[in-house]
């Protein structure tokens, strides 16, 4: 496989706050960098 087709890949650590009207989602390496959603996975998934 040539190195051109790979896709980089990175992982950054995400803060999870969970409120009564939802759950926020911030990852501390990436400032501004803010999601939301009703469930863990509708945070991840719309972030």
């Amino acid at each position: 496989m040539n190195d051109k087709q790979l896709k980089d890949r990175y992982v950054f650590p995400a803060v999870f706050d969970y409120g009564d009207d939802g759950i926020s989602i911030e990852f501390p390496d990436l400032p501004g960098a803010l999601t939301c959603g009703d469930t863990d996975e509708g945070g991840a998934i719309y972030g």
